[in-house]
């Protein structure tokens, strides 16, 4: 199986980035995942996998990465696990092959240059200011969003992934209508709750204290009043992953659709969030580029 150990992209990689590094590069095809619900499978009807979990280094001779290729996707490890490894309390995981093996979307991969993902994590994900300020410049308003809370229930029915998320948070608000939300009011009613994975954690509730190397969000929004709000869900990963060759994030974003009902629609439903969710991240890849170099 393909590992990404000592919680970074490894050290001995030989990615070298080309001169458009921090440009965003979309991915457009349909995953299977999509390709099967359009068929009429339901996220409830897939059998869910487990993620690959990692408590030790691998020899970093032993260690090859594949470059990145023109479209930045990324490719996985040949490793080899040694023994006599130190124990954590927030498993790594291999993020490198998640949308593959799970059936994500691609929305983008690219470079956040002279950051580290504790960087971003401070600056952004830490404190509901830095979400709350992104989701006013998008055009959201009457925005309600709650700090992070430890997870008790970790059965979240929507991700089919099964990472080890540990904290949650809650917000709403006033979602401006685009080409995802084609009927209904012109600002539509927005619930999110986001599903967070730090690495590595100390296991303590004050998120403060984490200088984390690696970082999955989940956010999982629902649209209200708008036609077909109760057959849809909208999944977006969000995964910062450290370079330690360099000052580096690998920033990766996908999409995933949970279906509670049963719709024809599925293609425009998919489609319509794919074209929203990409000029979010090229809004994102602006606003925390500039946000990085000030902080």
């Amino acid at each position: 199986s393909s590992l990404l150990t000592n919680k970074s992209f490894s050290e001995t990689s030989d990615y070298s980035p080309d001169s458009n590094d921090k440009d965003l590069s979309f991915q457009r095809g349909q995953s299977d995942i999509m390709n099967d619900q359009s068929k009429g499978t339901s996220p409830q009807q897939t059998t869910k996998k487990s993620l690959t979990v990692i408590n030790t280094p691998i020899k970093s001779s032993d260690i090859e990465m594949s470059e990145f290729k023109s479209s930045n996707a990324i490719n996985t490890i040949n490793d080899e696990v040694v023994s006599n490894a130190p124990t954590s309390i927030s498993p790594s995981i291999d993020f490198s092959s998640l949308f593959k093996n799970y059936g994500i979307t691609s929305l983008a991969h690219f470079n956040l240059t002279d950051s580290c993902t504790n960087d971003l994590w401070r600056s952004f994900w830490l404190n509901s200011d830095g979400y709350r300020e992104f989701l006013h410049l998008q055009g959201d308003f009457n925005i309600n969003i709650n700090e992070w809370k430890r997870l008790d229930n970790t059965n979240i029915i929507e991700d089919t992934t099964n990472t080890p998320f540990t904290h949650y948070r809650e917000l709403s608000s006033l979602h401006p209508r685009t080409t995802m939300l084609m009927f209904g009011p012109k600002n539509a009613p927005s619930k999110q709750i986001q599903y967070l994975y730090i690495y590595p954690s100390n296991n303590s509730d004050d998120l403060s204290t984490v200088v984390p190397t690696n970082v999955c969000v989940l956010t999982i929004t629902q649209f209200d009043g708008i036609p077909m709000a109760d057959v849809f869900k909208v999944l977006q990963y969000w995964i910062f992953v450290d370079d330690q060759r360099s000052s580096k994030i690998h920033c990766m974003i996908g999409l995933s659709i949970y279906y509670i009902k049963s719709t024809m629609f599925k293609s425009q439903i998919i489609n319509g969030s794919k074209d929203e969710l990409i000029q979010q991240c090229n809004k994102w890849n602006n606003y925390i580029t500039n946000k990085l170099i000030s902080y």
